[in-house]
């Protein structure tokens, strides 16, 4: 997920060039450790609200739906779906990933973790309404 996030490349250019690094026995190292605590606080702030941010752009999404329909609110109603689609995107993105690292460090056993991320999937790609344009 990081590395689709044109910021990310920012973080370790900041640490990487920083001048108070150059100095330690073993800079290499040090920088590593930096950029590791760099991105956990880039993550924090970038990525850290996620489920907030999509419950936020759902409720806004629902109150533009169920107001008066002109110009102004289909393209609201387009952006507002435009960002809670690359938010899902990286929310998906998210628990892929977390379901790789369980996965390597687990193994393929019959866990609760398992059935609990199968039942998420099947969750996730239940389709549970359609929009039409004309209503």
């Amino acid at each position: 997920m990081w590395t689709h996030d044109p910021h990310s490349h920012a973080v370790v250019r900041h640490v990487w060039s920083s001048t108070h690094l150059a100095r330690l026995p073993d800079q290499f190292l040090a920088r590593v450790k930096c950029t590791k605590r760099a991105f956990s606080i880039w993550n924090k702030c970038q990525f850290g609200r996620l489920q907030k941010d999509i419950a936020s752009i759902r409720t806004a999404l629902a109150a533009c739906q169920n107001g008066i329909i002109d110009d102004n609110s289909r393209e609201q109603d387009k952006a507002l779906r435009l960002q809670l689609d690359e938010l899902l995107k990286h929310e998906e993105l998210l628990w892929f990933q977390k379901s790789r690292v369980q996965w390597a460090l687990e193994g393929d056993r019959c866990t609760k973790f398992f059935f609990i991320s199968t039942l998420v999937r099947i969750r996730h790609n239940k389709i549970e309404k359609i929009h039409l344009d004309n209503g």
